[in-house]
């Protein structure tokens, strides 16, 4: 999530069970389509947990498919906006929330790069994701069997290169 530049709230915070010692719930929104829920369980004994998702700020109209990510496995889908959690003692659950409603969009990016050059010429190339689309990695191929990642990069081309930049 470091990458994203974003980060989880605990969902409860000030209202955790006596039960559960600390707070045990935490929420990202990664976009308008993709929710990480993350729930331990920092006891001896099972837990249960019942989260309505609408705390997290999600519709409770949603169609949410759930994937446990750990497990790779699907979850029941939430019941009127709630969601059970079941866990054995010293656990945690990582939860992939996708609401089914919203269509799924690449990421817009926006390119910075010279028209032109001479080779030899060092050049800088950039990238960054338009607001709020969330860009995991950047992975560039200038055409000359060089590729580098990074949002911002240089590249230096050793011959004449037959390609434009778009």
């Amino acid at each position: 999530m470091i990458r994203l530049g974003k980060s989880s709230v605990p969902l409860d915070l000030m209202n955790f069970a006596a039960e559960d010692e600390q707070p045990s719930v935490f929420f990202l929104k990664e976009d308008s389509r993709q929710s990480i829920l993350t729930v331990f369980n920092w006891t001896d004994k099972e837990r249960d947990h019942s989260i309505d998702l609408t705390d997290a700020g999600l519709a409770a109209t949603g169609q949410y498919n759930v994937t446990d990510v750990i497990d790779n496995r699907e979850i029941p889908a939430p019941t009127a906006g709630v969601l059970a959690v079941h866990q054995p003692p010293h656990s945690v659950r990582v939860l992939k929330i996708v609401d089914a409603y919203i269509p799924a969009v690449a990421p817009a990016v926006m390119a910075d790069h010279p028209s032109a050059g001479n080779a030899g010429a060092t050049l800088r190339f950039a990238a960054h994701g338009r607001s709020g689309d969330a860009v995991v990695s950047y992975r560039w191929n200038f055409g000359d069997g060089v590729t580098q990642e990074g949002s911002e990069v240089n590249h230096a081309y050793t011959e004449r290169a037959n390609t434009k930049c778009i």
